[in-house]
């Protein structure tokens, strides 16, 4: 079912990949690196373990999301209060296409192809001395992405019992970027990222779903930010977010046939330092928990429909979503 093989639109966010250089006055400021904001949190959610394509089959995913930001962390956690009161709201389109092949070289699993093209628009508030200037929006970063679906296991009844898939994908530097304004649908930079995707079944109604994920970005050549920036001194001539994983995980009931109600939720963790010039840039490590309620409907054999609620907590270093709306569209050819 959910074959979303996600590395871009993990870009989230998928996918709007987005620096957030914090400009607080007219002079030369020190950049703040931010990991892109587009990728997979909380994109996948419900059965993500299963084939969204059947071997030899083809499948569209279209994600779509409301993100609504109200607060700017620092790396304690707490309100950076010169941005006064802050609006950053963001509305993704992800449009996945995922192609499975009938013929394997594998006697347990299927080769697949993976592409994610991503439209991202902002409309952003500060109201304080200090602010953000967005772009206007358009298409973001494009993932692609080659991925193993391995074979369900099964139980004595012939019923699933755990299915699962391996992704490697990069997210590249394709998307609109103005290196004069702070936030972008593009990050103007290469990502490596490597996903497991699970679904376990205790019992045929209950399912339990995860996606851990890793993120490897690339030297950013060309900085943005609204205002001039100095590094010690130094032009800044390249920037790099820090390494980091980040996990989906939700569960659902079968209340009714084709119904599932549940919970979903993401986490995220950054576990290396970015770096400004290829120097290390401290207390700059982004992390958030957000949870929520969700739904899926399986309206037929090729159409899927899953909407999920989000709102975040322990938020470090990133802009802070009070609400965030998911739906996820599958349709299988």
């Amino acid at each position: 079912m959910f074959g979303f093989a996600m590395g871009a639109v993990r870009r989230a966010v998928f996918l709007l990949p987005v620096m957030l250089l914090m400009a607080f006055s007219a002079s030369a400021v020190t950049p703040t690196v931010n990991e892109p904001a587009g990728i997979n949190n909380g994109y996948t959610s419900f059965y993500d373990g299963f084939p969204a394509a059947a071997p030899g089959g083809f499948a569209y995913l279209g994600y779509y999301r409301y993100s609504h930001g109200n607060q700017l962390k620092d790396n304690n956690g707490d309100r950076i209060q010169a941005f006064g009161s802050t609006r950053i709201d963001s509305w993704v389109a992800n449009n996945q296409f995922l192609y499975t092949f009938n013929d394997s070289l594998f006697d347990n699993a299927w080769l697949g192809l993976d592409l994610i093209i991503p439209l991202v628009g902002f409309n952003t508030h500060f109201g304080g001395p200090a602010s953000l200037k967005a772009n206007n929006g358009g298409i973001g970063d494009i993932f692609i992405g080659s991925y193993l679906q391995y074979k369900p296991l099964m139980n004595a009844r012939g019923e699933p019992i755990f299915v699962h898939r391996f992704e490697l994908g990069f997210n590249v530097p394709t998307g609109h970027y103005d290196k004069h304004r702070d936030i972008n649908p593009g990050a103007n930079q290469w990502a490596f990222n490597p996903t497991w995707s699970v679904t376990w079944l205790p019992v045929p109604q209950w399912s339990v779903n995860w996606r851990l994920q890793y993120l490897f970005n690339f030297k950013n050549p060309s900085p943005a930010s609204s205002q001039p920036l100095d590094w010690h001194g130094e032009k800044v001539r390249n920037t790099q977010a820090g390494q980091m994983v980040y996990l989906n995980f939700a569960t659902a009931w079968e209340v009714v046939p084709d119904w599932h109600l549940g919970i979903n939720g993401y986490w995220l963790r950054q576990f290396t330092d970015d770096k400004v010039n290829g120097d290390t840039l401290s207390g700059s490590r982004e992390q958030v928990l957000a949870i929520g309620p969700g739904v899926m409907w399986n309206y037929s054999r090729q159409d899927k429909f899953t909407a999920n609620v989000y709102t975040e907590t322990e938020v470090r270093n990133r802009s802070r979503n009070s609400a965030i709306v998911n739906l996820l569209y599958i349709h299988a050819f």
